[in-house]
């Protein structure tokens, strides 16, 4: 069996997420991984679909960051010079480590109010949603996983058959509502 989130569930709450903080209109950039990454469009399809179903909700660019922090911090500042008070939120489907990356720039570039959405809950992005940035990511620990792997190996230990070979484990939306709740893995 495979086990691990369900990617497309993860990004499509924080495409929720996006639409109930932004009123649902607002203008995003995606700032992404590797191009062709199987996560990575699976967290695209699963934001795109909750834009599908709220047209006020635009994805006005779309770029490849490599996965690399400095990459995409030059292309945070490129999209904050090209779209300046147009631009509302960045989601980065490669993760924490290139969001945090950005939502430091914007909150040194005065633009604290655009909302970056991401995935993993590292640390550092802990670290910066208790200190009130606009930040949202999906905590997916390897301990959810773990938990979810034990599930299954006793079902099969026990003879049963797995019936869905994928098994997601679960994930944790953070934003600044429920920080507390949780605690970063790494």
């Amino acid at each position: 069996a495979y086990i691990g989130p369900d990617q497309i569930a993860m990004s499509s709450e924080i495409g929720e997420y996006f639409v109930e903080k932004l009123g649902g209109s607002a203008n995003v950039a995606i700032i992404d991984g590797t191009p062709g990454t199987t996560q990575y469009l699976l967290r695209m399809e699963g934001l795109e679909s909750v834009f599908a179903e709220n047209p006020g909700m635009n994805i006005i660019a779309h770029d490849y960051c490599m996965g690399d922090r400095a990459e995409a911090i030059t292309m945070a500042e490129n999209f904050l010079t090209t779209y300046g008070e147009e631009l509302d939120a960045i989601y980065c489907p490669a993760g924490d480590n290139s969001a945090v990356g950005i939502a430091q720039t914007l909150h040194d570039a005065g633009r604290g109010d655009i909302l970056v959405g991401s995935n993993d809950g590292m640390a550092e992005a802990f670290k910066l949603i208790n200190a009130g940035y606009a930040y949202v990511t999906a905590l997916q620990k390897p301990q959810f996983q773990i938990d979810k792997l034990e599930e299954v190996a006793e079902q099969i230990f026990a003879g049963n058959t797995i019936e869905n070979r994928t098994q997601h484990s679960r994930f944790v939306i953070l934003s600044s509502e429920n920080i507390s709740s949780e605690s970063p893995e790494y």
